[in-house]
Formats: structure tokens, sequence, C-alpha cells
């Protein structure tokens, strides 16, 4: 165990992320307020049992409590809890993600693996964007016609982590770029939407992330579309998923007649894209504005229910690799059933289940 000294500051932290008061903890935890204050002062010493509960109660595993530092932290681009999205969802996001950041290193630290490392960086201009997709769909090994399989699968090959996790309805993903580069997505999102925010994700790692030690993460907000940063990562996206040579064939071959709701969802579906990213494109081309989209297609968002836990699907949601070295580690004896689900964030339940499928395959 790290030295304790830090406990106390840990402990303070963790709760100050959690969105939780002396007061509050105290009351959840049966005992005085002043006892709270003690602790986060160093002036008395919580039992091994309560630095347990505390983990329980903050949102974060006890191994997670007794790291040294929180990190890494995820700035958000624009104000992220709407009427529909407690302070809480969105506090215990930002903690879960750090948390599984520090577990990658850590599985690949005991496993005695050498870290996957994303080694590219480019300045963005609008009038660049063309040539930055071509480069990089070059880079990554894309067809032109992109998937999402594809697209993760690409970026893994080029040292990204790709999780896809249930989070809150509002936030379309996260990205990190530190020692190692991760991104999540919402699972709870129909696949077209995970691919624009993957391609999105991926431009703030190219062209956001990592160079300045305070913005090392962010979180991208569903109808976000002021923040400079924000625009740049959706013209990255637009220009990666639905080039505008082709596009502009696509214009000069159907004219105003793209605006009829069944032809713009045909052109969608052979951009592996949604009918909103093809509306945004074409307001990029001044083809049309927003007051159309909400006069011709206004619908509400299909929206899904997080779940208790981040990951229900290993296989889908957790990086391969860091899959392949944490059942490796499992398999030696040197991590539980338990350290597996805190890794994966998910029950044990679900990682036995994955086991018994590793084993059907194998005997197969």
């Amino acid at each position: 165990m790290e030295a304790e000294n830090h406990i106390p500051k840990r402990i303070a932290d963790l709760r100050t992320m959690a969105g939780i008061t002396q007061t509050e903890l105290a009351r959840r935890m049966d005992m005085s307020p002043s006892l709270i204050h003690y602790w986060e002062t160093g002036h008395r010493k919580p039992s091994a049992e309560h630095l347990r509960e505390i983990a329980r109660h903050v949102g974060v595993s006890l191994d997670y409590l007794l790291k040294e530092k929180v990190q890494p932290t995820f700035q958000y681009r624009s104000k992220p809890v709407g009427e529909d999205v407690a302070a809480d969802e969105i506090t215990k996001m930002q903690i879960d993600a750090s948390a599984q950041i520090e577990y990658i290193d850590e599985v690949f630290r005991l496993a005695e693996q050498p870290m996957p490392t994303f080694l590219h960086w480019s300045e963005f201009t609008f009038p660049a964007c063309v040539q930055l997709c071509r480069q990089y769909r070059q880079l990554l090994g894309l067809n032109r016609r992109v998937t999402l399989a594809e697209l993760k699968q690409s970026m893994a090959e080029q040292g990204i982590f790709v999780f896809e996790w249930d989070l809150p309805d509002n936030i379309s993903g996260m990205s990190y770029r530190g020692a190692l580069t991760a991104v999540f997505i919402n699972r709870l999102h129909q696949p077209t939407r995970r691919l624009f925010t993957l391609a999105h994700e991926l431009a703030h790692v190219l062209f956001h992330l990592g160079r300045d030690k305070e913005e090392t993460g962010s979180v991208s907000v569903i109808g976000n579309n002021q923040d400079p940063q924000e625009k740049e990562a959706n013209a990255f996206a637009s220009e990666l998923l639905m080039p505008l040579e082709d596009v502009k064939t696509i214009v000069n071959r159907y004219g105003e007649r793209l605006l009829d709701p069944i032809l713009m969802e045909c052109i969608a579906r052979q951009f592996n894209v949604s009918r909103d990213a093809i509306f945004y494109r074409l307001t990029q081309l001044k083809l049309c504005n927003w007051k159309e989209h909400h006069a011709r297609f206004a619908s509400p968002f299909e929206k899904g229910t997080p779940g208790n836990l981040r990951v229900t699907d290993i296989t889908e949601q957790v990086p391969p690799i860091v899959t392949e070295n944490a059942l490796c580690l499992h398999l030696s004896d040197q991590a539980s059933m338990e350290r597996l689900g805190d890794w994966f964030f998910t029950g044990t339940t679900t990682v036995e289940d994955h086991l018994k499928k590793l084993g059907q395959i194998r005997i197969q």
C-alpha cells in the first residue's frame, strides 16, 4: 500500500468530486460530521472498514481511493447538466472514467506489457480539413465508407483505447490523452451516432488534448455547436465520414430533392451516419439551415437508460487488448474475479459469463 499521508486529501478530493458534503457523508455513515472533518485534516485515521464505506459512498473502489492522486480530470465544453440528467450522474461518470484510465495503467503494469502509445498530433485549420482527413484516413487504413467496427479497430491499432459505456443520454462521448489515450462513447446511442461521436473524439485527441497539462480530457455534450474546438471536431468528423467530394456529387445529382426525408435517410445509410449528420453536412455547405431541420425532421432523440454498470458486454464494450491482459492476470492468480469486475466496470456475473463464452469457443 502507498504511504498513507495522502489519504486525508484523497478522501476530501473524492468526496468533493462526488458532490457530497461532509455533513451528508456523515449522515450516510451514521456518524458525526466532525469525525469526517478530522479524517480529512489528518487529525484522526479512518479504519479499513471506514475506508471501504467511504469508497462505496463516493462511488469508487477501495483500491482507487487509496491511490495518491485524483487523475485525470475531464473538462466540459458546455454545461452538461440538463433537466433530464442529475449532477451526480455526470460527476460519477467523470470519476469512473478517471478510474478506468488508472486501471488500464495497472493492468499493463502488472502484466509487464508495454503501454500502447498514440504518437500523432496535428494543427487544425478549416482550409486544411479535407487534406487532414485524407492523411488520417490513409494512416488509419480506412475505407471510403467508414463503419463503426472499422474505426474502433483502426484506432486500437494506433494505440487508442476505445470503450463503449452506458452514459447519461446528453453525453455523447469523452476523450483523454496523457500517458495513454482513451475514448469513451455512449453505447446507448444508435450505431450511426456512435460512429460520428468516435470520429469527433478522434479529432479532440488529434488536435486539442495533451499539449496543455491542464487539458488532458474533454467531454462532448450533445447540441453544443458553439465552442470553437467542438466546431473543429464536428468539421473533421463530417469530412472523415462524408468526404466533401462525395457530398458535392450527391448534391449535383439530387439538388433540392435532398431535403426529402426519405431520400436523406437513404443517403445517410450510404455513409453509415444519421440523417442529422447529413443535414449538418449540408448546413456546412450553406445548402440549408437548422430552421429547416426543425420544420422538416423534428423528432425526439431515442433515449437509452443507463443501468447500474458501465459495461454489460465485455466483448463489445472493452478494448480486446485490455481484456486479454486482464484475463492473463486472472489465470495466473494475480487478479481475482472481483478485481476483473473493477477493471471492466461490470459485475462478477458478467465476468463469469464472459469466461464461460470463451470456454465454449475453445471447446468448439
